[in-house]
């Protein structure tokens, strides 16, 4: 974040990232000094689209965003296993 000079966003996928309000706000908890403002009630929220769920005063994009692990995999090792 130094070396950046600050972040722009931040993206929460996968199991724990899409399904864990609380995780997410425990992250996130410690970093008001980025100028981040979470929307608890949209981090609450259960919804299997893209979402933002900092709020509209925030300076820092916080997104959740479905992502399908066991696909991306699967497809990975297709690729993995197609180069041999």
């Amino acid at each position: 974040t130094a070396a950046l000079g600050g972040v722009d966003h931040i993206v929460f996928g996968g199991g724990v990232g899409e399904n864990m309000p609380a995780v997410r706000a425990a992250i996130l908890e410690n970093l008001g000094f980025l100028g981040l403002e979470v929307d608890e009630v949209c981090n609450r929220k259960k919804q299997g689209t893209v979402r933002l769920i900092s709020s509209g005063t925030s300076r820092v994009a916080v997104h959740v965003v479905p992502v399908e692990e066991n696909r991306l995999m699967a497809e990975d090792a297709r690729t993995l296993l197609a180069s041999r």
